[in-house]
Order: structure tokens, then C-alpha cells, then sequence
């Protein structure tokens, strides 16, 4: 056998080495770890004032079989002097009737059984007010939803189920949190009171918190309410509110559903250039889930007010709603009921719509635009910078705004309104339905009623199916059936406008008139009544006027009167008529008004025609023809003078006196002089001036200085130089 090499017995002798020392110090190692195994299960030495320690305590307390609360404690520790350290404690607490299951946590407590019976726990302490039991967990993280409480220094008394501290108070909620000083938890509601220094943060999604501070608040768990007392307000940097009182209502996850302000409610705010305010005895505000706004409530004297620089507006009713566009963060409605008033003041105007019920509604898209209404009735009032006044009352009225000022405005059923001008009349209208627009600066552009259309001032009244008003022209045009009256004139027409600033009405298409006189006057001819009719009619009542044109006729019992234009005027009483004038009067005779014979009539026509009221005097001019028994006159100047009848109340011819150059004829006789005059109760015409002539068919012919005809028996009655002489007529026999 070869001897090994050297260095190879150095390197068994090294590995020989290394195994002895690793198992020597495996053996001591085992034996260093059984040993440390011994002492491990040995019992642990106690301090000396501990009597004993146990793993697990629990507590608990029942009242007619009901479970009041229960106290558990991970370990205890009983020491001298019969006080028990509570490890880890959990104290569950259920109330008398059992609908709670709030609980308090801390790491650490002392218990004196045998003494006052008192837990305190001196550090910190978190008291989880859970609602219901079994209330519904939101998610795994969140847990089951609470109000949650931190604080130290508790006491909690196990006979009582109460708990207090005067330690500063951290507590937070779904969609909150806030601190206090001082703790007082209960078995019955309210179930926590944190007795001052209150400050709330309530978080709005996409808005910045509320700032929320109170006296004292008090948590009833029975409601999920939390309630401030005063002093209180509310808080943002564009906000505050005051009240008497606060309530916040928790919903079933502990998330703001409901915000309640009671008693001398008084909130403002203030935006870029406009500044807001709500005066109210109670504000409640409701939440959606992710906390935003979708309505507000306010009732008892409530007034909200609204200015800038330019207007002022402000709403008042015994209640009012505010419904939220959630999607918008705007205000989408508002309702207001109980005597409500809606009030815009400007430089320009003053509008004031009032009623049972109004409502807001507002558009998200054009934020501008607003839609007022009164739905249930109301009643509309502008007084407009001039001291003009307009009320519209109706069952219904809407009105959009824009930019504060008004766009539109319609109302339905029974509609009335009444407007005053200074040194103008008042005027009245109404219809069912009305339809208004405004220009830019808020200022009546047009409007339209219809359906039962009512027109009244001082001068005139009117009806009609539609009515369109022109603001600029300050001019009414009445259509479908119009009709326009006073005290003494009706008339009717396809259209008929009346123009307010002037006092000028205008009618056109078929226009009928009927007048009568009013008491004790003459106006006209005669005290009877008159009918005109024409194509159009122009009047002017303040002034005392009428024109009538297009075909005119005018008639009163049997006297007629026509012509292509044909006017009244009032003062002094005048009649005037031009164009193609024809007339017919009656004549006033003792021996038509002794009989029942047929009065006699004069048919005249010419180109103009006047008459004086007061001289009972018309003047024919123009190409003047009239025909009755004593022929036919021709001439260019004819007056006849009028009576009154008194059993017809019209006027009679009682003379005629022509100018101008006279032409009669009569049965072939032709009398000629430059004037003469026709006696209707005498049946006689006296011809005189220049050189009466009357020429008979046959070639004779008498003259004088004044010719007198008597129509019943064809006699002439000369009057010459020579003296006065009578010629007889007759036809010559064949």
C-alpha cells in the first residue's frame, strides 16, 4: 500500500476537525432549546399586588329578558383592593327595546365591582353607533356603516348603560366629520350628547365643505338624527346660516340624507355680483346618495331675496320648494305656495306677480332663461319708471325671463287687465286667453288676446273675437266680429283699431253705426236714432268726430243721406258730406201731419252737403239737383232748412232757399231766376233776383220782379212795377 501524499493528509485531518466542532455545538444548541421549551411552560411570576389573571372576561346585564349591553375583554387582571384591569375591551350595547347594537372600544380599562361599579378607561377610546341591528354593510371596506366616536378618559357605569367623559370628542360619519368637548352616551334618545364646542365639516361633492358650529349637539339613534343647539351657523366661504336649531337625518349607512333648520332660519350668500338671502321659520335641505342637493324646503314667512347692482328680486309665501338639477349642481325648480309673491325691482320697472301658487323653473342650458308661472291663478303687476301701471290677473299666467328681464307672457282663463298712462285714461281689457312679447329692455313689443276679447276707457268699450295691441303705436286692431260703442254710438266692422295715444278708432269692411243722442242732446238731425254705414269709419271722441267713407249712407226714420264721404262733428254740432252726396227729406207739411197720407220727399243730390245743428241749416253745393213735386231744381247752391218731429224724433224739410242761378222744371215748364225759396207747408216756390222767368212748352212765358209758383193748382203770382197780378197756366187744347 503507497503511503498518501502529504498535502492529502492535511485535508482529511481539517475535515476531522470542522465534524467534531459541529457536533459539539449542535448538542449544545439542543440542549440550550429543550431547556428554553422548560421555561416556557413554567408559570410566569406575578407581581406582587396581582392576585390573578385570567384570558377572557365577560360581562353582561339583561331586564325582562332582554340583553342591556355586554363587556368583553381579551384579558383581566385582578389586583389589591378588588380592581380588575379589562384588556382589550368590547362592550356591546343593545338598549331597552333592543333596536341598537352600538359598541365601545378600547385597549385598556379598570373595574371596580365591589366598589362604585364604574369602567374607565383611560386611553383611547372609539364608540361605534351602529343603528339597527344587522344593519346593512355597505362594502367590505366601509364595513357596517356607524357614527363613529373617538375620545379618552371614558367612565362607563355597568349598571346604568352609561358613558361619559369631558375629554375633547373626534367623531365622523359617511360623508362628515367633527369634534366637541365633553361625552355623555345613554340608554334611551338621546343616545349621545357632546356637551359643547361643536364643529361639524360636512363634505359636498364638487363643492367645498361646510363648516358647521354649534353649542351642544344630541345624537338620537332611534331617528339617525343629529340635532345643534344654538348658538349655531353654518358656514362656506360664499354662505352662512343661522337658526335656533339644526338637524342632520342619517340614513341607514350613516350618510346625510336630510338637513333641517328650525327657528329664525336666516341664510345668505354671495356670488360675483349678486347677493343672496332666505328668511324662514324652518329650511330642510334633501340629499341624494352621493350627497348632493336635490331639494329645499322652507315654509313659515318665507322671503328670499336676490340683488345686484342693476335689480332686485325677492319671493314671498308661506312655503316654498326648490327642486335641484343633480347633474347640473343648478336649481331646476322652485315652488312656492301660501300667498306667494314674486317682486322684481329694476331701474326701468317694477314687476310683481303674486298668487296661491308660484313656480321657477330654470334651464341648465341656458341659465338666463327663466320660466315664471302662476298656475293656479294669479295676478301680474308692472309699474314701469314714468309711473305707467299694468295688472293682469288671469287663472293662468306664464312668463320667461331672460337675463331678469321679461321675454314673454301668456294667460288663460278669465283674463283681465288694466293699465294707466299718466294723463290718459284707464284702460280694461279681457278675453280667456292673452299673449304677450317684450323687447330686450323689457318693454311691451305686441300683444294678443282672444276668445271673449273686452276693450273699456273712458271714451270708448269694445268686443271681439282677436285683439292684437302695437306697443309703439300704443294702437289696438279688433278682428272676428268686432264691435265698438259709448254711451250714444255702437259700431261694428270686419276690423276695428283703436289707437290709445291719439283717441283715433278706425274701423274698415262693412262698417255699421248706430247712434243715439244722449239726454237732452240735439246732436244730429234730430233727437232719433241714426244709422251710417261705410267702407271705413275714422273718429276721434275727445275731439268730437267721425268720418265715414267709402259708399257712406246715413239715415234717421225716412230721411237719407249718402256720399263717398260723409263726417260728424260734435262741437259745434256740424254734419259734412262729400263726393256724389245724395239726399232724401222728408217734408214737413200741415197736410201730411193732419192725415195718414204718405209725407211728401225731397231727393237732392250734389257734390258737398253741410249742416249746422244749431241753425237746423244744410247747405247743398256743387251741381245741386233736387226733384219733388215742384220738379226738378238744378243750381249750384241749395239750403233747406229743418224741423223736428217730435212723433219720430228725425227732421223735417220745412224750407229750401236756392242760390246762384235757379232752373226749375215742372211738367214742361222751365222757371229760371238767380234765387229761389220753396215752402213745404205752402207748396210754393218764389223765384226773385236777376229776372225771373217762367217759360211754358208752347213759347209763352211770364216775368217779373219776383214770381211766386203755387204747385197745387200751376198758378203764378207776379210781382212787377205795375203791381201784383195772377197768371193762370194751362196746357193749350189741340
Amino acid at each position: 500500500m503507497r503511503p498518501l501524499p502529504v498535502a492529502q493528509m492535511r485535508r482529511l485531518a481539517l475535515l476531522a476537525v470542522v465534524a467534531v466542532a459541529v457536533i459539539t455545538v449542535g448538542s449544545y444548541g439542543l440542549r440550550r432549546w429543550r431547556l428554553y421549551q422548560v421555561r416556557r411552560a413554567a408559570p410566569a411570576s406575578l407581581p406582587s399586588e396581582v392576585q390573578q389573571q385570567a384570558e377572557k372576561f365577560t360581562l353582561s346585564r339583561s331586564e325582562a329578558g332582554q340583553t342591556l349591553f355586554t363587556l368583553q375583554a381579551g384579558r383581566t387582571i385582578e389586583r389589591e383592593g378588588d380592581t380588575t384591569v379589562l384588556e382589550d375591551v368590547s362592550v356591546v350595547l343593545y338598549g331597552r327595546g333592543g333596536g341598537r347594537s352600538d359598541e365601545i372600544h378600547t385597549k385598556r380599562c379598570e373595574y371596580d365591582p365591589a366598589g362604585s361599579g364604574e369602567v374607565y378607561c383611560p386611553g383611547k377610546v372609539t364608540i361605534l353607533l351602529r343603528g339597527a341591528p344587522g344593519a346593512s354593510i355597505d362594502s367590505v371596506e366601509t364595513g357596517v356603516p356607524s357614527l363613529e366616536l373617538q375620545t379618552e378618559g371614558v367612565r362607563f357605569a355597568i349598571t346604568e348603560g352609561t358613558a361619559w367623559t369631558d375629554r375633547p370628542v373626534q367623531f365622523s360619519f359617511r360623508g362628515g366629520r367633527g369634534q366637541a368637548m365633553g361625552l355623555r352616551y345613554q340608554a334611551q334618545d338621546p343616545t349621545v350628547v357632546l356637551e359643547k364646542e361643536v364643529e361639524i365639516e360636512v363634505q359636498r361633492a364638487g363643492n367645498e365643505p361646510l363648516q358647521i358650529r354649534g353649542a351642544r349637539l344630541l345624537y338620537f339613534s332611534g331617528k339617525l338624527k343629529l340635532e345643534l343647539l344654538p348658538p349655531l351657523e353654518m358656514r362656506a366661504s360664499d354662505s352662512r346660516l343661522v337658526a335656533d336649531k339644526l338637524s342632520l337625518f342619517l340614513d341607514p349607512s350613516f350618510g346625510i340624507k336630510r338637513m333641517q333648520a328650525s327657528g329664525n332660519v336666516r341664510a345668505r350668500r354671495h356670488q360675483v355680483g349678486r347677493e343672496q338671502e332666505l328668511r324662514a321659520d324652518r329650511a330642510v335641505a334633501y340629499y341624494a346618495a352621493d350627497g348632493l342637493m336635490e331639494r329645499l324646503d322652507a315654509e313659515g314667512g318665507v322671503e328670499f331675496t336676490s340683488r345686484t347692482t342693476e335689480s332686485e328680486e325677492r319671493l314671498t309665501s308661506q312655503s316654498v320648494v326648490l327642486q335641484f338639477d343633480p347633474s347640473h349642481r343648478l336649481v331646476r325648480q322652485v315652488v312656492a305656495e301660501g300667498n306667494a309673491q314674486f317682486t322684481v325691482e329694476t331701474k326701468e320697472e317694477t314687476r310683481r306677480l303674486q298668487g296661491p301658487t308660484l313656480t321657477l323653473e330654470l334651464r341648465a342650458e341656458a341659465p338666463e332663461q327663466r320660466l315664471l308661472r302662476a298656475p293656479k291663478g294669479g295676478e301680474l303687476h308692472l309699474t314701469g319708471a314714468a309711473g305707467e301701471q299694468r295688472t293682469i290677473t288671469a287663472n293662468r299666467l306664464d312668463l320667461e325671463i331672460e337675463r331678469g328681464r321679461l321675454r314673454s307672457l301668456r294667460a288663460s282663463g278669465q283674463v283681465r287687465t288694466r293699465e294707466t298712462q299718466p294723463g290718459q285714461p284707464t284702460r280694461k281689457t279681457s278675453s280667456e286667453e292673452l299673449r304677450t312679447e317684450f323687447d330686450s329692455k323689457g318693454k311691451i313689443v305686441a300683444a294678443e288676446q282672444w276668445d271673449g276679447f273686452r276693450f273699456e276707457d273712458e271714451r270708448w268699450q269694445a268686443e271681439a273675437g282677436r285683439a292684437r295691441y302695437h306697443a309703439e303705436e300704443s294702437v289696438f286692431l279688433l278682428s272676428e266680429q268686432p264691435s265698438l260703442w259709448n254711451e250714444t254710438t255702437r259700431t261694428t266692422a270686419r276690423t276695428i283699431e283703436i289707437a290709445e295715444g291719439t283717441g283715433i278708432v278706425r274701423a274698415e269692411g262693412e262698417v255699421r253705426t248706430t247712434q243715439r243722442p244722449s239726454p237732452g242732446s240735439t246732436r244730429g238731425f234730430g233727437s232719433g236714432v241714426i244709422q251710417l254705414a261705410a267702407q271705413t269709419m275714422e273718429a276721434n271722441q275727445a275731439q268730437g268726430w267721425a268720418r265715414y267713407q267709402g259708399e257712406a249712407r246715413m239715415w234717421q226714420g225716412e230721411t237719407r243721406l249718402a256720399a263717398e264721404l260723409i263726417e260728424l262733428f260734435q262741437q259745434p254740432a256740424e254734419l259734412r258730406a262729400r263726393g256724389h252726396v245724395s239726399a232724401l227729406l222728408v217734408e214737413a207739411t200741415e197736410e201730411a201731419a193732419s192725415t195718414t197720407q204718405s209725407h211728401r220727399a225731397v231727393y237732392i243730390t250734389s257734390e258737398q252737403f253741410t249742416y249746422l245743428e244749431s241753425e237746423r241749416r244744410g247747405l247743398f253745393e256743387q251741381n245741386v239737383r233736387a226733384r219733388n213735386e215742384f220738379g226738378t231744381l238744378t243750381g249750384p247752391r241749395l239750403e233747406v232748412f229743418l224741423v223736428p218731429d217730435q212723433s219720430t224724433g228725425s227732421q223735417r224739410l220745412e224750407r229750401a232757399h236756392a242760390s246762384g242761378g235757379v232752373r226749375i222744371v215742372r211738367d214742361g215748364r222751365v222757371s229760371v231766376s238767380e234765387q229761389a225759396d220753396y215752402s213745404a207747408s205752402a207748396g210754393t216756390v218764389v223765384l226773385w233776383g236777376g229776372t225771373p222767368t217762367v217759360r211754358d212748352g208752347q213759347g209763352g212765358s211770364t216775368t217779373g220782379a219776383r214770381l211766386t209758383l203755387f204747385l197745387a193748382d200751376g198758378r203764378i203770382r207776379v210781382d212787377s212795377a205795375e203791381g201784383i197780378r195772377t197768371v193762370t197756366r194751362r196746357p193749350r187744347t189741340q
